[in-house]
């Protein structure tokens, strides 16, 4: 993370804002890095102000068993498009944002997200 993550980000309505460009129609896998000392947090997370499925309004992050202060607190995760996660987002070519809501009152750490196309 090179010390440019966020940290502390906290449930209860708090949100983190990403503005992206996707070149071309079709389904996106959505990888996220993220730590968190709690047992699990939880988040909604939007695309252009709309949940993609129901899924998306309460995702669970699992305790990744720290606050990132060493490199093995920090979890990959495959937050959507895998056959055990979310389906992927179905998203057209052009600019979006994807917002993501804090729910109830757990912290969690952010690195990166990545969009993957199928």
């Amino acid at each position: 993370h090179g010390g440019r993550s966020i940290y502390t980000f906290t449930g209860d309505g708090h949100w983190l804002e990403w503005e992206f460009t996707v070149p071309q129609d079709g389904k996106y896998d959505l990888f996220a890095r993220v730590a968190t000392g709690e047992a699990m947090s939880f988040r909604e997370i939007t695309v252009d102000g709309e949940f993609p499925a129901p899924g998306y309004r309460l995702v669970r992050f699992p305790g990744t068993g720290g606050w990132a202060r060493s490199p093995g607190e920090w979890w990959a995760m495959h937050v959507a498009g895998s056959s055990d996660s979310l389906p992927a987002l179905d998203l057209k070519a052009g600019t979006h944002r994807l917002r993501v809501t804090g729910v109830f009152q757990y912290h969690l750490n952010v690195d990166y997200f990545v969009l993957r196309p199928r």
